[in-house]
């Protein structure tokens, strides 16, 4: 949660200087939220601002194929979430290696999670995802 607003605007970056390089019009982006593990595979989480009867009208093309072609890397799984910030979910949409494109699809909060839930338990051996009872656990040693 961002504790001062004032404070998090004053610190965003401008990339605009960077853009000039950038061939075809491409200028530099940023995501909401990643989670990279350690087998090398990463979640991108993006948010769109979305209606409940109706899911966000568009993302710019760019960043759309950005995201496909991060997907077909085959470690990217791309999580956009429709919904009223700062966590109502309405929709999401999958882009990965294995679905290549879901679509907009009705979501909750809950949706998201247990989607998050099954990633893990694909991609990273250190959690013992119970998915009867969506619990995580920890597998380490130690812990």
């Amino acid at each position: 949660m961002i504790r001062d607003m004032e404070a998090y605007v004053k610190s965003l970056w401008d990339w605009s200087f960077i853009n000039s390089l950038l061939p075809r019009h491409m200028s530099i982006g940023d995501v909401d939220g990643i989670c990279v593990l350690p087998s090398g595979h990463f979640l991108i989480l993006e948010g769109k601002h979305a209606q409940r009867d109706r899911p966000p009208h568009s993302i710019p093309k760019g960043q759309l194929l950005g995201f496909r072609y991060l997907a077909r890397t085959g470690k990217a799984t791309i999580l956009m979430l429709g919904g009223r910030p700062p966590n109502e979910v309405y929709w999401m949409r999958v882009m990965s290696g294995e679905t290549e494109d879901t679509k907009w699809l009705p979501a909750t909060n809950e949706t998201v999670q247990r989607f998050i839930l099954h990633w893990l338990q694909k991609h990273d051996s250190y959690f013992d995802v119970d998915l009867e009872n969506e619990t995580t656990t920890s597998t380490a040693l130690g812990d």
